[in-house]
């Protein structure tokens, strides 16, 4: 018994002793309005201490890739910006603040020409949804910042902003014309990424690199922003038991991970007819010449009908319904009151030539495409492409003509036996379809 009394005894004297501690009383001696002003001030020490500013790569949506924008914050508030896309020549400066909001937020609340092209609903350049833009955000939460780098999440899309401090003396100038030039040695519109010698053939749309697993049908998407040594991607990725989260460029084109030589990714450039097959191009009214148009002019009374219009049209192969995997045909957008309802006729090919293709229908699409033929008459739209003999479609042959073959913008088809019929196909998807 005077043992347990002896150990209670001891016990308590260390609580006692704890209790009394100067570091707890320290603890609680701050008021939480104390906490939050400490926490603004250090962010604000951080941001405003790179004598050049930071890097940030800054991402809307990952699937639109990521940019590089230059920031240089002054302790009056103030922020002067640069970045990859207003080109090396163009600053910006606009206002800045640090406050409180659950955590410390970082707000650029004042209209910034650089900043306010990745949060612009009307994207200047047309990247993104006409309406949503490129999904970026203006208002970011701190999740972290030490002097080596600050990561923040967007406080309405949630993407993740990676800050690094320049290193001292850099020039904006130099540094953004470094960029520029890498993207430049790499704008190939197809690669193979290889892993573990089995290649994956893969599209570049902007700052993206998508291919598809053809066993699983998985689509992999490399969303990445570009460094003067090369591509940094969002987030590592891992395939086949193989992680690779960048690629340093190589005069060989053949470009590695840093740190895993089992990854490579390669330029591909195939005959201007491969490149059309194995990715959707989009067009709009005023690239199909008259002959062209009165096959689209058939469908404006169903479409008028239904309350709908076309927004997009393109031609070559998309991914619509997963369970099918890419197609091959016609896709395009009917939006009406109710929603957007993507639909794709089923088209069959054959590569004649280099410069060479027939393109053949077998009355064939995806359901949404089928409702719209029979309810409202959207069947004559195929008739640019494939030709109906006696109530039969036959494959129409084309040749195709485009500007650059290693990154062609447009390609140019004309029917081998009717030169009257021609349209032209382009990288970059066209929204309202009739009205361009």
């Amino acid at each position: 018994m005077k043992k347990i009394f002896n150990l209670f005894t001891f016990l308590a004297a260390i609580l006692l002793a704890t209790a009394c501690s100067p570091e707890v009383d320290d603890l609680f001696d701050k008021s939480s309005s104390q906490r939050i002003s400490e926490a603004i001030n250090n962010t604000k020490d951080i941001l405003t201490t790179p004598a050049d500013g930071w890097v940030m790569h800054y991402y809307g949506s990952p699937m639109y890739g990521g940019y590089n924008v230059l920031c240089k914050f002054d302790k009056n508030d103030r922020v002067t910006v640069a970045s990859e896309v207003a080109g090396k020549d163009s600053t910006f400066t606009s206002h800045y603040k640090i406050e409180q909001s659950q955590g410390v937020i970082l707000s650029f609340d004042e209209y910034n020409d650089i900043f306010h092209y990745f949060s612009d609903p009307h994207n200047p350049d047309k990247n993104g949804v006409d309406g949503k833009g490129m999904l970026g955000d203006l208002e970011f939460r701190v999740m972290k910042a030490s002097a080596d780098s600050i990561i923040l999440k967007g406080k309405k899309h949630n993407n993740r902003v990676v800050m690094v401090p320049l290193k001292k003396s850099t020039n904006w100038a130099s540094y953004i014309d470094a960029v520029q030039k890498r993207f430049a040695s790499m704008k190939y519109n197809i690669y193979e990424v290889v892993i573990k010698g089995k290649s994956y053939r893969a599209l570049r749309s902007h700052h993206t690199i998508s291919f598809t697993n053809p066993d699983s049908q998985d689509e992999t998407r490399l969303n990445f922003v570009v460094t003067a040594k090369g591509i940094k991607l969002y987030k590592p990725v891992t395939i086949a038991g193989e992680t690779f989260s960048e690629f340093i460029y190589s005069d060989d084109d053949k470009w590695v991970d840093a740190n895993n030589k089992n990854v490579v990714l390669k330029p591909v450039v195939p005959p201007i007819t491969e490149q059309f097959v194995s990715a959707n191009w989009y067009f709009a009214f005023s690239n199909f010449s008259a002959y062209g148009q009165r096959f689209w002019n058939m469908i404006k009374p169903g479409a008028a009908s239904m309350g709908e219009n076309i927004i997009s049209a393109g031609l070559g192969t998309e991914l619509i319904n997963k369970n099918k995997g890419p197609q091959f045909g016609l896709t395009f957008a009917s939006k009406g009151g109710e929603g957007t309802y993507w639909c794709q006729y089923y088209f069959t090919y054959k590569i004649i030539g280099a410069d060479q293709i027939s393109i053949g229908f077998e009355g064939k699409g995806n359901g949404n495409a089928m409702y719209y033929a029979n309810n409202a008459g959207y069947l004559p739209c195929v008739l640019p492409f494939v030709n109906n003999v006696n109530k039969k479609f036959v494959d129409r042959v084309f040749k195709l003509e485009t500007d650059n073959l290693k990154n062609p913008t447009y390609i140019k088809f004309t029917e081998v036996d009717n030169s009257e019929n021609t349209f032209t196909v382009t990288r970059n998807k066209v929204v309202d379809f009739f009205a361009n």
